[in-house]
């Protein structure tokens, strides 16, 4: 009999301790948290918004892969970001220069993407309007052989 109240009295114990452990979680879980915590959470993107950013500078590694060797002479970049570009221009497997490219995306993470993309964007710019004056320069080219001396004037 001793022994089966002595049984009977860790139980009561365990119990107990396990009310109370509830009682607690149920307080913590009740609680609001606090400003501070819930700033420091908003402020954190997501992780979702993390990758598209990732992603978003991998896209500008494989952009300056692609660039023109004059072009890219123009764009500020770090010693070992130039050489990795370089690497992934003279590779011809497609796995290989995927993997780079990826690595290429992990170094832009810890550079500053602001002056190389302003420069993709002048150079692009530039693209841009010299096709834009191609084009008018063909369309003055055709009113010409048309014959069209209007077009002789405004030239």
């Amino acid at each position: 009999m001793f022994l089966h109240m002595g049984v009977k009295r860790r139980n009561v114990v365990v119990v107990k301790n396990m009310l109370l452990n509830r009682q607690k979680n149920q307080k913590i879980m009740t609680t609001k948290p606090s400003n501070h915590n819930s700033d420091a959470l908003e402020d954190t993107p997501s992780k979702s918004q993390r990758k598209r950013d990732m992603i978003a500078l991998q896209k500008i590694g494989e952009t300056l892969v692609n660039l023109a060797s004059a072009d890219l002479k123009k764009i500020p970049l770090d010693d070992s970001l130039a050489k990795e570009i370089n690497a992934a221009r003279q590779m011809k497997s497609h796995e290989a220069k995927r993997r780079q490219l990826q690595y290429i995306g992990r170094l832009m993470r810890v550079t500053d993407p602001q002056p190389i993309q302003a420069a993709l964007d002048q150079i692009q710019l530039k693209g841009r309007q010299s096709k834009t004056q191609l084009h008018k320069i063909e369309r003055w080219r055709d009113q010409l052989i048309a014959g069209d001396d209007a077009v002789l004037h405004d030239f």
